[in-house]
């Protein structure tokens, strides 16, 4: 018996001996490996959709790694190196970075890990908006960002340089920016009375003539509108090759005629006057072409035939009941032909000539067909009365056309914010809707984010008053959610304005048609 205990003693000793082997050769192995090993990092606990964090706490975290005598931890955020070791216990500005965590041998090998930082302000913070137009600044020239609570701030930092706030309120800030910068990326801090400092996100600095942004969409043969700055320096524009009129040109936007062309997406590019490529922003990127989707605008012949036209003889009228299919807003277009006689002029009125639509103008040979006038809702009201009669003299018409603008999307707001109820989300105010007609289709366009759940509501500034009640679970809808804009929805936000919000998703562009 006792000879049997003294053997499970011994055996029960080996094995934890041989346990205790084993768990030296792995320390060994994790802590003692050759200096000429690639390095490994070993967490599994990163989290899912990157690290995300209120301002006032700092990022902690600690990474595991091999060979671990020979391997120093770097962490980068935006590129910038901002902690040298195994593990960080840092403070971050509000804001989105791109936080990069990389291992690097004495041997000068290496490997990485790239994640998201998410670091949310608090409720009174102040804040800036990611509008695209005012993220592209030019060194020495005033800069405005719109936000909320930036009437404490006295000064902006941009890559260590403080420039002054010139004007401000609440809602925005003016300042110059600092001469000197290269053109590149840089994050911005906001500095209040008191010395506090606030994020205030990313902007892209250029010296060089540079469109704000990347996407258009524009109608065949009509006017398109490129916003950014210096662009008086520009000498060329194209659109799928082929030269555009330039119509004007300023600092901050430069107006040019798009071609004729079938629908479908283009390529943009342009040229300053010394030949170099003018810039567009895309994604906080600055490249080379940008793209525009043409749309066709449909036309609609009211009356098509071969009249000469001469007063009361000879004339074309057009109903009541014929001009009421024309919209207020559409444009006209008389298409003539001048005829030899000894004068010609043209007159738009109504039936009994009692009211006219165009005034009569004399000599109108001068301008070419067709002739061409907006609908307004004042000749709208002449014709729904008593109809539309073309006369005048010397001239001989042949079609009457309407020309209808497709509805296109008009971009209320752009930028990129994680929705979180009160501590985060989107105001319009109700100077921003007036903008928005009732009957408008309103596009919320969103990316889901990894959260318990995921909810949406859009109501006014004091939460009193719902445009669409709160849907929980919204994820169902794609992006974008639509809803069609009443005039019970503009009473609320002709009063309050309209402020989008919930829970789990990722703002990025609101527009109406």
């Amino acid at each position: 018996m006792k000879i049997k205990n003294i053997l499970t003693i011994g055996l029960v000793c080996c094995g934890f001996a041989a346990a205790l082997t084993s768990c030296s050769k792995d320390e060994e192995a994790f802590y003692t490996v050759s200096e000429n090993d690639s390095p490994r990092i070993l967490n599994t606990d990163f989290p899912d959709g990157g690290f995300s964090i209120n301002r006032d706490a700092n990022l902690y975290f600690e990474v595991l790694v091999t060979p671990a005598d020979y391997t120093t931890v770097k962490w980068y955020a935006d590129g910038k190196e901002v902690y040298v070791g195994d593990t960080i216990d840092q403070a971050f500005e509000a804001g989105e970075y791109t936080l990069k965590i990389l291992a690097v041998t004495t041997k000068g090998k290496e490997t990485s890990r790239t994640m998201k930082l998410n670091v949310k302000p608090l409720a009174n913070d102040p804040v800036t908006e990611d509008k695209p137009a005012e993220r592209l600044q030019t060194p020495g020239a005033v800069a405005k960002v719109s936000g909320k609570h930036l009437s404490t701030i006295t000064a902006v930092s941009i890559n260590g340089t403080r420039a002054t706030v010139t004007s401000s309120d609440d809602n925005y800030l003016e300042y110059t920016v600092p001469e000197g910068l290269a053109d590149g990326q840089y994050r911005i801090s906001l500095i209040d009375n008191e010395n506090n400092s606030y994020g205030g996100g990313l902007i892209t600095v250029t010296n060089n003539a540079t469109v704000s942004k990347a996407d258009f969409s524009a109608k065949s043969g009509n006017k398109l509108e490129l916003p950014g700055c210096k662009l008086n320096d520009v000498a060329t524009v194209t659109i799928n090759g082929q030269d555009c009129e330039i119509q004007s040109k300023e600092e901050a936007k430069l107006t040019v005629k798009v071609p004729e062309l079938e629908e479908g997406t283009y390529e943009i590019k342009a040229t300053t006057t010394s030949g170099a490529a003018v810039k567009f922003l895309k994604d906080g990127n600055l490249v080379e072409a940008g793209s525009v989707k043409i749309i066709l605008v449909p036309e609609t012949i009211l009356w098509e035939g071969a009249v000469n036209i001469n007063w009361g003889d000879s004339n074309v009228f057009l109903s009541a009941e014929e001009m009421a299919k024309v919209p207020v807003g559409a444009t006209i277009r008389l298409v003539y032909e001048i005829t030899e006689a000894e004068y010609h002029c043209l007159r738009v009125t109504n039936q009994d000539w009692s009211s006219d639509i165009v005034a009569q103008i004399d000599g109108f040979d001068a301008y070419p067909s067709p002739y061409e006038f907006t609908y307004t809702a004042a000749h709208k009201a002449i014709a729904d009365a008593k109809g539309m009669l073309v006369t005048g003299f010397g001239y001989k018409l042949t079609k009457v056309i309407i020309v209808e603008d497709v509805a296109t999307d008009t971009t209320l707001w752009e930028g990129g914010v994680s929705i979180n109820w009160g501590d985060s989300n989107v105001y319009f105010s109700a100077e921003d809707m007036a903008a928005v007609p009732v009957g408008a289709t309103i596009s919320l366009y969103y990316d889901i984010i990894d959260a318990e759940y995921h909810a949406m509501r859009i109501t006014n500034q004091d939460w009193s008053s719902d445009i669409v009640a709160q849907i929980d679970g919204f994820d169902a809808y794609p992006s974008p959610y639509e809803f069609t804009y009443t005039s019970a929805h503009k009473a609320i936000a002709d009063a309050k304005g309209m402020l989008v919000t919930g829970f789990g998703y990722k703002l990025t562009k609101v527009t109406f048609k």
